[in-house]
Order: C-alpha cells, then sequence, then structure tokens
C-alpha cells in the first residue's frame, strides 16, 4: 500500500501522473457537489444534493482550463523565466476568463438542466453568478496549482 501511495504521488510515470490527475479532479468535483448542495435546501437533500453534483460537473472544465493554463502555460513561460508581470497579466486573465464563463455555463447549460428536471432556479443575476465562477475557479486552481 505504501508502494501505492509513493508512486501516485512521485513518480512521473505517465499511468501514475494520469491517475493522479483523474483523482485530484474527482475529488474536487465531488467536494464542490457536497458543499454547494446545500445551497438551495429547502428539505429534498437527495434531490438538492444529485442537482449540485450534476452541476459541479458542468463548472469543471472552466477550473480545469484555469488550473492547466496558469501550471503549464504561464508559470514555465512567465514565473520561471523572471518575467513576472507578463505573468501576473497572464494569470489575470484566465481568472477573467474563467470567471466570465460561468455565467455562459450558468445560462446555456444550468438553466435549460434545471427546467428539463422541473427544479426551480433561483433568480441568480449575471453578477452572482460571475462572482461564484471567480471564488471557485480561483479556489481549485489555487489548490491545482500549489
Amino acid at each position: 500500500m505504501d508502494q501505492f501511495f509513493t508512486r501516485l504521488v512521485l513518480s512521473n510515470h505517465t499511468p501514475d501522473r494520469v491517475g493522479r490527475h483523474v483523482l485530484f479532479w474527482t475529488v474536487c468535483w465531488l467536494f464542490q457537489g457536497f458543499l454547494y448542495g446545500f445551497f438551495y435546501w429547502n428539505g429534498q437533500p437527495a434531490l438538492l444534493f444529485r442537482i449540485s453534483f450534476v452541476e459541479s460537473l458542468f463548472f469543471l472544465p472552466q477550473q480545469i482550463m484555469l488550473s492547466y493554463g496558469i501550471m503549464y502555460y504561464v508559470l514555465p513561460n512567465y514565473f520561471f523565466k523572471d518575467r513576472y508581470w507578463g505573468g501576473i497579466l497572464w494569470v489575470m486573465g484566465l481568472i477573467l476568463l474563467s470567471a466570465l464563463l460561468s455565467p455562459l455555463v450558468n445560462e446555456l447549460v444550468i438553466s435549460p438542466y434545471r427546467n428539463w428536471i422541473g427544479f426551480p432556479r433561483k433568480g441568480n443575476t449575471v453578477f452572482y453568478s460571475f462572482m461564484g465562477g471567480l471564488r471557485g475557479s480561483m479556489t481549485i486552481s489555487g489548490f491545482a496549482v500549489a
């Protein structure tokens, strides 16, 4: 068992690296699905958590884009080459892009999904959706980059 965790955490072997990434994103998805399952709490926990896990899955690609953009583009091309201002601008741009995708995902994917299952939509505005995307993406990408 100890060898399994050592390989998973420290190995550069491709299957181990892929497993590490899949495990990380699965944990992020489960964490957010559980956390946001309490957002609409009205006494139907099974339905609410099911909706929350589906919605968390829809928002995961923008968090992955932000995290990998920072880790595999910005860090090696800017910060590791002492080009800090360019790196800061890229990070801020990626964060803004990720946050701007949140209202788009909310309007084009989440709202039709909620209508399809007959779940009422709270009166979310574009601003609140933007701020939620900003908070969620920065939190998850911060963990990923760290």
